[in-house]
């Protein structure tokens, strides 16, 4: 699941990115996220360090890198010969499925929400959802103990969703009532000033006055409080809804509409990675919709990204419940097996990952905080940072762990391409694991015969770390009850691009010849 909007993000935390300002074109300035701290002062990826350095290699290949999302609207300007193209498709004949993959015209990439005769669904049900359907059409007694303990799970999980989204448009309702109230009795701007000047000691006015005075106080007004209802409304009657059919308008075959008009997350985490790497090409594959991914839809477009030449996959998503998860796992291992880089964003809940509650996937992870050997040396989960060094350094919603996140990477207001060839800023670990992708995927331009493993090692062996830091350790913002930074992941720090590639130069010369892969 992932959210463009703020107020969806509080109601259902997940993997977001949260669409700040919308813009023109920013100007020709790096932006802040590669900037580097000894030259700049700002705690970015030492991506323009590297880049504008003499003395290190130049791209040698073009890397392919997948990005499973909401689609990328391949139109901008910023994806003008960054964008991967399926030879057998793009010269064969339209209609056609010329490379037998079961895909029509799949010529930058594949759509999984969809279906051969064009339509594209845009509302998915939560996986709450669909594993209480899946287990309540089963006759009772044939549950096992552990079907009943998903089913009750999913069920707690739906109810408490479903409060949330209650609650949010009861407090937007009651908030706009107020408003209405005190309209009646003299209230002429929707402001703190407009509220003091009303006399009325009625108490319904003065109960009024208040409910609209935490209103004002939050920078709202009743425009915005309508605006709110629309969002929990929509995952009640989509997200949350046990009678929605979500499957309608997709089949096996799905289409080619990768810029279906909702991919905004999409175009942004696609658009990071071309900002970053200088020799790449995208591949495009929706599969995430708003409300949650469907474990058969992930697993078959892990399956495509590999079959297709993808050497990374960019996964900026998740959800508390996995209804297949064995059916993901296994395209993970596909992917590991053929030597592909996994990056996974680690969420925005303000969750330590390391406890057995904190569920969220997909995961590298199989039984506690053990991994799956198969993936150990194919995967990394990052974690949000901000600019400045000092006790915010780490965004204050994203997940952590000593043991579950690898390494932290630039993620809040990262100015990023959107539809319409316009650009945004986003926030969240969304935008902080195409930080690593577009670091791996430079990187590995420029030493193409190395094996996932070494651009792994590299980007997590390099990190920028600073021992005697300490942070506040997501959610809490306590300046007494600091963490010490080198607790909070794997690595216990920083994604540094240009300690990255000197780490990969030191190894090619310690081992006396080119990177061989073996």
């Amino acid at each position: 699941m992932r959210f463009s909007l703020l107020i969806t993000a509080l109601l259902l935390p997940g993997l977001s990115a949260l669409a700040l300002a919308s813009s023109e074109n920013p100007s020709t300035t790096p932006p802040w996220f590669m900037l580097d701290p000894r030259q700049d002062g700002i705690e970015g990826t030492s991506t323009q360090r590297l880049r504008s350095h003499p003395k290190f290699p130049k791209a040698l290949a073009q890397i392919t890198v997948a990005v499973i999302d909401t689609g990328v609207d391949i139109h901008h300007s910023v994806f003008r010969g960054k964008l991967w193209t399926n030879s057998k498709e793009v010269k064969g004949t339209p209609g056609i499925d010329d490379d037998g993959n079961g895909v029509i015209d799949d010529v930058h990439g594949w759509n999984l929400l969809g279906n051969r005769s064009g339509e594209n669904a845009l509302y998915l049900t939560n996986s709450s959802v669909r594993l209480i359907k899946r287990l309540r059409a089963k006759p009772p007694n044939s549950l096992s103990i552990s079907e009943q303990s998903d089913l009750n799970t999913a069920l707690e999980d739906l109810a408490a969703y479903r409060a949330i989204a209650e609650s949010q448009i009861s407090s937007s309702k009651a908030g706009i009532d107020a408003i209405e109230l005190l309209k009646a009795h003299g209230l002429t701007s929707e402001s703190i000033s407009g509220l003091d000047a009303i006399e009325s000691n009625l108490p319904e006015v003065l109960s009024a006055k208040d409910q609209a005075r935490s209103v004002f106080e939050q920078y709202l007004s009743s425009d915005i409080l309508q605006a709110l209802i629309r969002l929990p409304k929509l995952e009640l009657d989509y997200h949350l809804n046990l009678d929605f059919d979500e499957s309608v308008k997709i089949d096996e075959a799905g289409n080619n509409d990768v810029s279906e008009h909702d991919s905004g997350h999409g175009t942004g985490v696609a658009g990071t990675i071309v900002t970053i790497a200088d020799a790449v090409r995208i591949m495009p594959i929706r599969a995430v919709p708003n409300g949650d991914e469907r474990d058969i839809d992930i697993a078959r477009a892990v399956r495509y990204a590999v079959d297709h030449g993808a050497r990374i996959i960019n996964m900026s998503f998740a959800k508390r419940i996995s209804e297949d998860r064995n059916l993901v796992q296994d395209a993970f291992a596909y992917a590991a097996s053929h030597d592909v880089l996994l990056v996974h964003g680690s969420g925005n809940s303000g969750m330590n990952l390391d406890r057995d509650s904190a569920q969220s996937f997909p995961s590298p992870k199989l039984n506690g905080n053990q991994r799956d050997p198969r993936l150990v040396n194919h995967w990394i989960e990052v974690g949000g940072s901000e600019r400045i060094r000092g006790p915010s350094l780490i965004a204050s919603s994203s997940n952590y762990g000593k043991l579950s996140v690898d390494i932290f990477a630039p993620s809040e207001k990262i100015s990023a391409p959107s539809p319409g060839n316009q650009f945004e800023e986003f926030s969240g670990t969304s935008f902080a694991a195409p930080q690593v992708s577009g670091v791996a995927a430079l990187l590995w331009a420029r030493f193409p015969d190395a094996p996932a493993s070494r651009i792994r090692d590299a980007i997590l062996k390099s990190a920028r770390k600073y021992p005697n830091l300490r942070v506040f350790a997501p959610p809490a913002s306590d300046a007494l009850n600091r963490t010490p930074f080198r607790d909070l992941s794997t690595t216990g720090g920083l994604l540094d691009a240009f300690e990255a590639m000197k780490w990969l130069i030191h190894e090619k010369r310690a081992h006396n010849g080119p990177h061989s892969g073996k």
